[in-house]
């Protein structure tokens, strides 16, 4: 990956949404599960238009 510390970083949200599962929080799991994505998504987004800064 190209943004350092995301690996753990992910690694660490996936973690908190297997705990909120595992301890049967319906709540939790979808606050730590929607911030997960929207991180993964502005990670993404920010790879993508990285590709046309190194092309110039």
């Amino acid at each position: 990956m190209r943004f350092r510390g995301r690996i753990e970083q992910s690694m660490s949200e996936h973690e908190i949404i297997v705990q909120a599962l595992t301890i049967g929080d319906a709540s939790m799991a979808e606050s730590a599960l929607r911030d997960h994505v929207a991180v993964q998504g502005d990670k993404f987004h920010q790879l993508v238009a990285s590709f046309g800064k190194t092309s110039e």
